[in-house]
This record gives C-alpha cells, sequence and structure tokens, in this order.
C-alpha cells in the first residue's frame, strides 16, 4: 500500500480518472494488476479532466479479487439467485 502511494505521488504531476500505466515499476508489475484513478472531484479537474498533484488527496485502497466464483441458491430445479464474494475476477 505504501509502494502504490510513493509511486503515485513521485512518478505523476497529475491525476485523471482512469487506468495508471506502473509497468516501470518492477515490484508493482510483480504484485498488481491492475492500478486506476477514480472518484476525482469536479471542482478541482483542470480543463482536460487532470487534478494536479498539489490539489490531490490521495486515498490508496487495495483489492484482492475473490476467485471462489458463484454460489447458486436454488429451489428444486430452479436458481433463484447467484452470489458472489466481490470483487470477484469474473467481474474484472
Amino acid at each position: 500500500l505504501e509502494r502504490v502511494g510513493h509511486f503515485m505521488v513521485s512518478s505523476m504531476s497529475s491525476y485523471k480518472d482512469g487506468a495508471v500505466d506502473f509497468s516501470g515499476d518492477e515490484f508493482l508489475r510483480q504484485n498488481l494488476k491492475a492500478l486506476a484513478v477514480t472518484d476525482l472531484v469536479m471542482g478541482g479537474k483542470t480543463a482536460n479532466g487532470e487534478v494536479p498533484l498539489w490539489q490531490a488527496a490521495l486515498q490508496v485502497r487495495l483489492f484482492q479479487c475473490s476467485d471462489e466464483g458463484v454460489c447458486e441458491e436454488t429451489e428444486g430445479d430452479t436458481t433463484s439467485c447467484n452470489i458472489w464474494t466481490l470483487p470477484a475476477v469474473e467481474f474484472r
């Protein structure tokens, strides 16, 4: 978690919603599948939709995808619902 925050601060001068390229960091490449910026506040954005580093308040969250698969609840021969533990690899 600390390594992701350091990468975001040291390698980026502004932030924009979407995927972040971390291919230049060996540790992150070995330990992450994806890194994304989400939920930027509209008021701080520049004309091109970016938030400068000095205006950003980073909140890093780490999620591990569940690979347990679907759990089906059935009534007789009919599936009444499907339940996944989120975040699930099926929805990635």
